[in-house]
Protein backbone atom coordinates (compact mmCIF):
# COMPACT_ATOMS: atom_id res chain seq x y z
CA UNK A 1 0.00 0.00 0.00
CA UNK A 2 1.54 3.67 -1.21
CA UNK A 3 0.32 6.67 1.00
CA UNK A 4 -0.22 9.84 -0.53
CA UNK A 5 0.13 12.80 1.13
CA UNK A 6 0.84 16.30 -0.91
CA UNK A 7 3.50 17.75 1.73
CA UNK A 8 5.68 14.68 2.18
CA UNK A 9 5.55 12.71 -0.54
CA UNK A 10 4.99 8.77 -1.38
CA UNK A 11 5.92 5.91 1.49
CA UNK A 12 5.55 2.12 1.68
CA UNK A 13 3.31 1.91 4.83
CA UNK A 14 5.46 -1.59 5.72
CA UNK A 15 8.83 -0.57 5.01
CA UNK A 16 8.98 1.35 8.39
CA UNK A 17 8.56 1.10 11.77
CA UNK A 18 5.29 3.46 12.93
CA UNK A 19 6.73 3.27 16.36
CA UNK A 20 9.90 5.24 15.29
CA UNK A 21 8.51 7.38 12.44
CA UNK A 22 6.71 10.24 13.37
CA UNK A 23 6.45 11.98 10.00
CA UNK A 24 5.07 8.54 8.79
CA UNK A 25 2.57 8.77 11.21
CA UNK A 26 1.28 12.24 9.90
CA UNK A 27 1.21 10.96 6.55
CA UNK A 28 -1.39 8.53 7.83
CA UNK A 29 -3.49 10.80 9.36
CA UNK A 30 -3.47 12.73 6.67
CA UNK A 31 -4.15 10.25 4.13
CA UNK A 32 -6.91 8.30 6.18
CA UNK A 33 -8.79 11.26 7.30
CA UNK A 34 -8.95 13.09 4.16
CA UNK A 35 -12.28 10.98 3.18
CA UNK A 36 -13.68 10.90 6.58
CA UNK A 37 -15.87 14.50 7.57
CA UNK A 38 -15.73 13.83 11.81
CA UNK A 39 -19.06 13.20 13.20
CA UNK A 40 -20.65 12.67 9.58
CA UNK A 41 -21.74 8.74 9.25
CA UNK A 42 -24.31 6.67 7.77
CA UNK A 43 -26.63 4.27 9.02
CA UNK A 44 -24.45 0.94 9.81
CA UNK A 45 -25.61 -1.66 7.15
CA UNK A 46 -21.79 -4.46 7.02
CA UNK A 47 -19.60 -4.38 9.84
CA UNK A 48 -16.21 -6.35 8.87
CA UNK A 49 -14.63 -8.07 12.05
CA UNK A 50 -10.77 -9.28 12.03
CA UNK A 51 -10.33 -12.25 14.25
CA UNK A 52 -7.03 -12.62 15.97
CA UNK A 53 -6.99 -9.80 18.61
CA UNK A 54 -9.73 -8.53 18.36
CA UNK A 55 -13.17 -11.22 17.88
CA UNK A 56 -11.33 -13.94 19.56
CA UNK A 57 -9.60 -13.21 23.56
CA UNK A 58 -5.74 -14.00 24.12
CA UNK A 59 -6.86 -17.35 24.76
CA UNK A 60 -8.77 -17.76 21.13
CA UNK A 61 -11.71 -17.66 22.18
CA UNK A 62 -14.81 -15.36 21.71
CA UNK A 63 -16.97 -14.02 24.26
CA UNK A 64 -20.62 -14.64 25.26
CA UNK A 65 -20.49 -10.45 25.03
CA UNK A 66 -19.31 -10.83 21.61
CA UNK A 67 -21.18 -13.68 19.79
CA UNK A 68 -24.55 -11.78 21.76
CA UNK A 69 -23.97 -8.53 20.20
CA UNK A 70 -23.42 -10.06 16.10
CA UNK A 71 -26.52 -12.15 16.78
CA UNK A 72 -28.86 -8.60 17.49
CA UNK A 73 -26.67 -7.01 14.65
CA UNK A 74 -27.95 -9.59 12.57
CA UNK A 75 -31.64 -9.53 13.68
CA UNK A 76 -31.18 -5.44 12.74
CA UNK A 77 -30.43 -6.44 9.28
CA UNK A 78 -26.22 -5.39 9.50
CA UNK A 79 -24.41 -7.53 7.83
CA UNK A 80 -21.57 -9.37 9.84
CA UNK A 81 -18.71 -10.35 7.72
CA UNK A 82 -15.46 -11.72 9.47
CA UNK A 83 -12.37 -10.57 7.97
CA UNK A 84 -9.20 -12.31 8.52
CA UNK A 85 -5.47 -13.19 6.94
CA UNK A 86 -6.18 -17.02 7.75
CA UNK A 87 -7.80 -19.69 5.18
CA UNK A 88 -12.24 -20.52 6.12
CA UNK A 89 -11.08 -23.99 6.99
CA UNK A 90 -9.32 -22.33 9.98
CA UNK A 91 -12.29 -19.95 10.72
CA UNK A 92 -14.80 -22.48 10.42
CA UNK A 93 -15.51 -23.09 14.08
CA UNK A 94 -15.23 -19.33 14.60
CA UNK A 95 -18.34 -18.91 11.80
CA UNK A 96 -20.56 -21.74 13.51
CA UNK A 97 -19.83 -19.92 17.57
CA UNK A 98 -21.35 -16.86 15.99
CA UNK A 99 -23.56 -18.30 13.83
CA UNK A 100 -22.53 -16.55 10.61
CA UNK A 101 -23.17 -19.58 8.42
CA UNK A 102 -26.50 -18.59 6.91
CA UNK A 103 -27.55 -17.89 3.89
CA UNK A 104 -26.16 -14.59 2.89
CA UNK A 105 -23.42 -14.58 5.03
CA UNK A 106 -19.97 -13.94 3.83
CA UNK A 107 -16.13 -14.28 5.01
CA UNK A 108 -13.32 -12.28 3.54
CA UNK A 109 -10.27 -14.11 3.96
CA UNK A 110 -6.54 -14.35 3.39
CA UNK A 111 -5.78 -10.39 4.09
CA UNK A 112 -9.07 -10.37 1.37
CA UNK A 113 -7.41 -12.65 -1.09
CA UNK A 114 -10.80 -14.83 -0.94
CA UNK A 115 -14.06 -13.77 -0.98
CA UNK A 116 -16.52 -16.66 -0.24
CA UNK A 117 -20.25 -17.44 0.91
CA UNK A 118 -19.65 -19.27 3.98
CA UNK A 119 -23.27 -21.41 3.54
CA UNK A 120 -22.63 -22.78 -0.15
CA UNK A 121 -18.81 -21.89 -0.57
CA UNK A 122 -19.66 -19.76 -3.44
CA UNK A 123 -16.47 -17.83 -4.79
CA UNK A 124 -16.96 -13.84 -5.05
CA UNK A 125 -13.51 -13.14 -5.73
CA UNK A 126 -9.92 -14.61 -5.85
CA UNK A 127 -6.85 -13.31 -5.80
CA UNK A 128 -3.69 -15.27 -5.99
CA UNK A 129 -0.19 -15.18 -6.52
CA UNK A 130 1.38 -16.15 -9.61
CA UNK A 131 4.04 -18.32 -10.98
CA UNK A 132 6.41 -15.31 -11.75
CA UNK A 133 5.58 -13.89 -8.14
CA UNK A 134 5.68 -17.16 -6.03
CA UNK A 135 9.32 -17.40 -8.08
CA UNK A 136 9.77 -13.84 -6.77
CA UNK A 137 9.12 -14.13 -3.49
CA UNK A 138 10.92 -17.43 -2.92
CA UNK A 139 14.41 -15.22 -4.31
CA UNK A 140 13.40 -12.95 -1.85
CA UNK A 141 13.55 -15.08 1.32
CA UNK A 142 16.84 -16.87 -0.03
CA UNK A 143 18.50 -13.17 -0.16
CA UNK A 144 17.26 -12.73 3.56
CA UNK A 145 18.34 -15.87 4.65
CA UNK A 146 14.89 -16.64 6.25
CA UNK A 147 12.02 -19.76 5.72
CA UNK A 148 9.44 -19.11 3.93
CA UNK A 149 6.27 -21.00 3.27
CA UNK A 150 3.27 -21.29 0.68
CA UNK A 151 -0.11 -21.14 1.94
CA UNK A 152 -3.01 -23.54 -0.26
CA UNK A 153 -6.29 -23.76 0.02
CA UNK A 154 -6.11 -26.54 2.51
CA UNK A 155 -2.44 -26.90 2.96
CA UNK A 156 1.18 -25.16 3.90
CA UNK A 157 3.92 -26.11 1.79
CA UNK A 158 7.24 -25.66 4.13
CA UNK A 159 9.97 -24.83 2.30
CA UNK A 160 13.43 -26.43 2.89
CA UNK A 161 15.31 -23.54 2.05
CA UNK A 162 17.14 -22.43 5.31
CA UNK A 163 17.49 -25.77 7.63
CA UNK A 164 18.91 -24.03 10.43
CA UNK A 165 15.96 -21.59 10.77
CA UNK A 166 12.31 -23.03 10.87
CA UNK A 167 9.43 -21.31 9.55
CA UNK A 168 7.12 -21.31 13.03
CA UNK A 169 3.84 -20.64 10.82
CA UNK A 170 2.48 -24.07 12.15
CA UNK A 171 2.50 -22.37 15.06
CA UNK A 172 0.13 -19.74 14.13
CA UNK A 173 -2.03 -21.66 12.07
CA UNK A 174 -3.01 -24.87 13.15
CA UNK A 175 -6.10 -25.56 11.52
CA UNK A 176 -4.45 -26.13 8.09
CA UNK A 177 -2.07 -29.59 7.21
CA UNK A 178 1.68 -28.42 7.58
CA UNK A 179 4.06 -30.57 5.00
CA UNK A 180 7.78 -30.08 3.91
CA UNK A 181 8.11 -28.98 0.22
CA UNK A 182 10.69 -28.79 -2.45
CA UNK A 183 10.70 -25.82 -4.49
CA UNK A 184 12.14 -27.77 -7.35
CA UNK A 185 8.65 -29.38 -7.19
CA UNK A 186 7.17 -26.54 -7.73
CA UNK A 187 5.14 -26.36 -11.01
CA UNK A 188 3.14 -22.72 -10.91
CA UNK A 189 0.10 -25.41 -11.05
CA UNK A 190 -0.26 -24.82 -7.43
CA UNK A 191 -2.72 -22.58 -5.76
CA UNK A 192 -0.77 -20.24 -3.64
CA UNK A 193 -2.83 -17.67 -1.78
CA UNK A 194 0.23 -15.87 0.15
CA UNK A 195 3.47 -16.74 1.25
CA UNK A 196 4.07 -16.27 4.82
CA UNK A 197 7.63 -15.52 7.10
CA UNK A 198 7.17 -16.86 10.73
CA UNK A 199 10.04 -16.13 12.78
CA UNK A 200 10.56 -14.05 16.27
CA UNK A 201 9.65 -10.85 15.87
CA UNK A 202 12.96 -9.39 15.90
CA UNK A 203 14.25 -11.22 12.66
CA UNK A 204 10.97 -9.94 11.06
CA UNK A 205 11.71 -6.47 12.00
CA UNK A 206 15.37 -7.14 10.86
CA UNK A 207 13.99 -8.69 7.62
CA UNK A 208 11.65 -6.07 7.07
CA UNK A 209 14.43 -3.09 6.65
CA UNK A 210 16.53 -5.74 4.27
CA UNK A 211 13.72 -6.06 2.03
CA UNK A 212 14.38 -4.15 -1.70
CA UNK A 213 11.96 -1.35 -2.06
CA UNK A 214 10.53 -2.82 -5.76
CA UNK A 215 8.98 -5.68 -3.63
CA UNK A 216 6.60 -3.13 -1.94
CA UNK A 217 5.58 -1.77 -5.20
CA UNK A 218 4.85 -5.16 -6.49
CA UNK A 219 3.47 -6.93 -3.77
CA UNK A 220 1.12 -5.99 -0.26
CA UNK A 221 3.23 -6.75 2.36
CA UNK A 222 1.88 -6.53 6.01
CA UNK A 223 3.07 -7.70 9.26
CA UNK A 224 0.11 -9.05 10.27
CA UNK A 225 1.16 -10.32 13.66
CA UNK A 226 4.69 -9.30 15.59
CA UNK A 227 6.10 -12.47 14.16
CA UNK A 228 4.48 -13.13 10.80
CA UNK A 229 5.19 -11.68 7.59
CA UNK A 230 2.46 -11.83 4.77
CA UNK A 231 3.39 -11.24 1.30
CA UNK A 232 0.16 -11.25 -0.94
CA UNK A 233 -0.79 -10.17 -4.93
CA UNK A 234 -1.01 -6.30 -4.68
CA UNK A 235 -4.47 -5.34 -4.85
CA UNK A 236 -5.47 -7.78 -2.05
CA UNK A 237 -6.07 -6.13 1.23
CA UNK A 238 -9.10 -6.00 3.61
CA UNK A 239 -10.03 -2.54 2.29
CA UNK A 240 -10.47 -3.53 -1.18
CA UNK A 241 -12.15 -6.66 -0.37
CA UNK A 242 -15.07 -5.08 2.36
CA UNK A 243 -15.40 -2.67 -1.33
CA UNK A 244 -15.49 -5.95 -3.65
CA UNK A 245 -18.62 -7.37 -1.30
CA UNK A 246 -20.10 -4.18 -0.65
CA UNK A 247 -20.72 -3.73 -4.57
CA UNK A 248 -22.13 -6.97 -4.72
CA UNK A 249 -24.38 -6.80 -2.40
CA UNK A 250 -25.17 -3.07 -2.68
CA UNK A 251 -23.97 -1.39 0.27
CA UNK A 252 -21.49 1.69 0.10
CA UNK A 253 -18.06 1.84 2.24
CA UNK A 254 -19.43 4.80 3.76
CA UNK A 255 -22.23 2.87 5.49
CA UNK A 256 -19.93 0.27 6.76
CA UNK A 257 -18.04 -0.50 10.52
CA UNK A 258 -14.76 -2.22 10.83
CA UNK A 259 -13.13 -3.59 14.03
CA UNK A 260 -9.21 -4.54 14.50
CA UNK A 261 -6.38 -4.46 15.84
CA UNK A 262 -3.33 -4.79 13.59
CA UNK A 263 -1.18 -3.69 10.35
CA UNK A 264 -3.24 -5.79 8.54
CA UNK A 265 -6.60 -3.88 9.49
CA UNK A 266 -5.45 -0.81 8.36
CA UNK A 267 -7.25 -0.74 4.89
CA UNK A 268 -10.11 -1.78 6.47
CA UNK A 269 -10.14 1.03 8.69
CA UNK A 270 -8.83 3.58 6.54
CA UNK A 271 -11.95 2.26 3.72
CA UNK A 272 -15.36 2.21 6.30
CA UNK A 273 -17.61 4.96 7.23
CA UNK A 274 -16.86 3.94 11.21
CA UNK A 275 -13.41 2.77 11.72
CA UNK A 276 -12.79 0.93 14.80
CA UNK A 277 -9.24 -0.07 16.93
CA UNK A 278 -9.32 -2.61 19.80
CA UNK A 279 -7.57 -1.19 23.01
CA UNK A 280 -4.80 -3.06 23.07
CA UNK A 281 -3.88 -2.40 19.54
CA UNK A 282 -0.49 -0.25 19.04
CA UNK A 283 -0.95 3.61 19.28
CA UNK A 284 0.01 3.90 15.76
CA UNK A 285 -3.63 2.01 14.84
CA UNK A 286 -5.24 4.06 17.30
CA UNK A 287 -3.79 7.31 15.91
CA UNK A 288 -5.69 6.44 12.83
CA UNK A 289 -9.07 4.87 14.02
CA UNK A 290 -12.48 6.79 14.23
CA UNK A 291 -13.37 4.80 17.26
CA UNK A 292 -11.74 3.15 20.28
CA UNK A 293 -13.02 -0.09 21.51
CA UNK A 294 -12.02 -2.19 24.52
CA UNK A 295 -9.59 -4.45 24.21
CA UNK A 296 -10.04 -8.04 23.07
CA UNK A 297 -10.20 -9.74 26.41
CA UNK A 298 -12.69 -7.51 27.27
CA UNK A 299 -15.07 -7.96 24.94
CA UNK A 300 -14.20 -4.76 22.63
CA UNK A 301 -15.89 -6.13 19.58
CA UNK A 302 -19.59 -5.97 21.44
CA UNK A 303 -18.79 -2.87 23.26
CA UNK A 304 -18.76 -1.27 19.48
CA UNK A 305 -21.53 -2.69 17.91
CA UNK A 306 -23.70 -1.71 20.55
CA UNK A 307 -22.25 2.08 20.81
CA UNK A 308 -21.58 2.72 17.25
CA UNK A 309 -23.93 0.13 15.33
CA UNK A 310 -27.28 -0.59 17.47
CA UNK A 311 -27.26 2.49 19.57
CA UNK A 312 -28.03 5.09 16.59
CA UNK A 313 -30.57 2.40 14.75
Amino acid sequence: MVLQCKSVGYLSWSRFSWKKHLTYKKILRCNLRSNKVKGVYMKTQLIGIDIDGTLVDDHNQVSAANKDAIKRAKQAGIKVVLCTGRPLKAISHVLEACDLTDAGDYAITYNGGLIQATDTGEIIQHIVLSQDDVVSLYNLSTTLEMPISLVGMDDVKVLQNHHDRSCLYYTINKWLSHYPFQFDDYTGQQVVNKMVIARPEAEIEEALKKIPEHYFEQFFIVKSLPNLLEFMPKTVNKGAALKRLGQQLGIVTEAMMGIGDMDNDLTMIETVGKGVVMGQAPDYMKDVADYITKSNNESGVAHAIEQWALSVL
